[in-house]
């Protein structure tokens, strides 16, 4: 007949356990705590041909950071975590991940709407950064706006 459980290995046992909880926590919110390296390292993984060091890349982290920290007040630093480890989002429930698409979609549209990439990948040559694609900076961008009024 085996022993129970002692006192010793189930402090032991519950020691390593918290240290696993802990690095795993730690893993998962740190690169909240540099978002526009984890800005670049997301459009560096999706946007083939990019380098999350290229002058482009780092030029846009920086104004998304500021505009989505602003935007995504309340959850800005869990939306960065989630989107340096894809592995989480698949943890979440629904509500949340279709947030979390929301968020990442949004960031690679306004990549893509700031830069010339289409262009620049049709003649061979890097992309530029031209402005940050903020729709709610300008009036009305609808260019048929003005036959309506």
């Amino acid at each position: 007949m085996k022993s129970p459980l002692s006192r010793r290995a189930f402090i032991g046992s519950t020691g390593v356990a918290l240290a696993g909880a802990s690095f795993v926590g730690y893993q998962t919110f740190v690169p909240a705590s540099n978002p526009k390296k984890a800005i670049a390292e997301y459009i560096a993984r999706l946007v083939p041909d990019l380098q999350p060091d290229s002058p482009v890349v780092s030029a846009f982290a920086a104004d998304a950071t500021e505009y989505m920290s602003k935007r995504f007040i309340d959850n800005f630093k869990i939306h960065i975590a989630l989107m340096s480890n894809p592995l989480m989002t698949n943890m979440l429930d629904t509500a949340r991940a279709k947030k979390q698409r929301y968020f990442e979609q949004l960031l690679i549209t306004t990549f893509m709407r700031s830069t010339d990439y289409f262009t620049a990948s049709a003649e061979k040559r890097e992309p530029s950064y031209i402005v940050f694609a903020d729709p709610y900076s300008a009036g009305c961008s609808n260019p048929m706006a003005i036959f309506v009024s």
